[in-house]
């Protein structure tokens, strides 16, 4: 099972995420509360902008 093959991950986040691999690295580095803090926090984007800063956010 592949990281952005996860029926967790909202198809949102995993196209941010496959979009910037730095990003990709660092979610799939995180332990699984960090990576469930970050699927939440997505939850929440109301639009590409929002995802887009949860993602970037990922490498700061």
């Amino acid at each position: 099972m592949g990281l952005l093959n996860d029926d967790e991950i909202p198809i949102g986040l995993g196209m941010a995420l496959a979009k910037n691999i730095d990003a990709m690295r660092a979610f799939s580095d995180l332990d699984e509360v960090s990576r469930n803090r970050v699927i939440q926090r997505s939850h929440h984007a109301r639009s590409k902008e929002d995802m887009d800063s949860i993602v970037n956010n990922l490498i700061k």
